[in-house]
């Protein structure tokens, strides 16, 4: 399968990006990552990965130039494939009996196993999503948005959106995915903002307390998923 992702140019990050895409690989998948034209993942990249430079980036919005989400779906899009994948660069696939490969009707919600550098060890990070498999229609019907990969609200934009559009939601729930833990990479301010724009977005009031908005539409994803 074609894995799209979107990786750090950041240094400290490459040993962690380098692991995680040979896991990719050494599954049989195909990484596609999709970048800024200034950035520089040689240090994350085993060889024969396919780089995508794309512009615009989120530069402006975010003190990083992260690549939109947009910009990730736009690449799968205009690829003619039907179904790909599209992951966090932070998630080490370990998926013996190849269930992300499996044909499933509908997004497919996968939830990562986080770890201290023992993975018999993992547990479920149950707030959010790191992976996601998605049909060429599935991607059409989520609209455009200023979310990035990587940072937040982009893993509940996506699937909010697909069921709104009436896409059924289902997960994996074996661990095949599985995240080291590290202190965060995003700021409270900009999870403030990225609520603020969901709120823009789906029409809701900024009033509204953004812990609340959260914990609404998590639920309401989860309700969605059906195995």
């Amino acid at each position: 399968m074609i894995l799209y992702t979107s990786l750090s140019p950041s240094a400290a990050s490459a040993p962690t990006q380098r692991a995680c895409v040979q896991s990719w690989l050494d599954h049989g998948h195909e990484p596609v990552c999709v970048q800024a034209h200034g950035d520089d993942i040689a240090a994350s990249l085993p060889d024969a990965v396919r780089v995508e430079r794309v512009k615009p980036t989120m530069a402006g919005h975010k003190p990083k130039p992260y690549v939109g989400l947009d910009a990730i779906l736009d690449s799968f899009i205009a690829s003619g494939l039907d179904r790909c994948g599209i992951v966090n660069g932070d998630i080490e696939i370990h998926d013996e009996d190849g269930l992300i490969n499996a044909e499933r009707d509908g997004v497919v919600c996968l939830r990562r196993y986080d770890h201290d550098g023992d993975r018999t060890r993992a547990k479920v990070f149950p707030s959010g999503f790191d992976m996601f498999v998605v049909t060429r229609e599935q991607a059409l019907s989520v609209p455009r948005s200023m979310f990035v990969i990587g940072q937040t609200w982009w893993d509940y934009w996506l699937p909010w959106s697909c069921s709104r559009a009436g896409h059924r939601l289902t997960t994996i729930n074996d661990p095949v995915i599985f995240h080291r833990r590290h202190p965060l990479n995003y700021a409270h301010l900009d999870w403030l903002r990225m609520t603020h724009h969901f709120c823009w977005l789906t029409g809701r009031s900024t009033m509204i307390r953004p812990q609340q908005v959260s914990g609404e539409i998590h639920a309401a994803i989860n309700k969605a998923i059906q195995p």
